[in-house]
Order: C-alpha cells, then sequence, then structure tokens
C-alpha cells in the first residue's frame, strides 16, 4: 500500500516538473521567436504569451482535454 502510494506521489511530481521545464523552455522559446524579441535573456515573456493568446501548458492540457471529453459527448449523444 505504502508503495504504491510513493510510487503515485513520484509521477505526479515527475509530470509536475517536465510541464514546468516545458512552459519554462519550449513554449517560452516559441513565442520569443515567433514575435521576434531581440533581448532573450531580459524581456518578459507573460506579456508575450497574451498577445498570442496562449494558455499556460497545464491550461492548454486541461482545455485539450476537456475538449476531446466534450467531442466524444456529442458524438455519442448523436448516435444515440
Amino acid at each position: 500500500m505504502a508503495a504504491a502510494v510513493f510510487e503515485k506521489i513520484v509521477a505526479e511530481k515527475l509530470v509536475s516538473y517536465l510541464i514546468r521545464k516545458l512552459s519554462l523552455t519550449v513554449q517560452n522559446a516559441a513565442a520569443r521567436v515567433i514575435i521576434g524579441t531581440r533581448n532573450w535573456k531580459f524581456d518578459h515573456i507573460t506579456p508575450v504569451l497574451r498577445d498570442l493568446h496562449w494558455l499556460p501548458v497545464r491550461q492548454h492540457i486541461t482545455f485539450k482535454l476537456a475538449m476531446m471529453v466534450y467531442k466524444w459527448g456529442c458524438t455519442v449523444w448523436h448516435r444515440g
């Protein structure tokens, strides 16, 4: 029982770490490339993400899952 709880905690921490790293590196770098900011180290990225209407990675994942469930529900409902 304790091992299963430990494994779950480790898995949650790992997912949280990977999402945070993805958010800090890939998404921010992509936004800077699209906007074309010159001072990569000194410009704030939050206004850039807002201008692009991009959600933070964790919220984007939640949104995509919600949309998948909604579309699945609509498909099942229309068939029945």
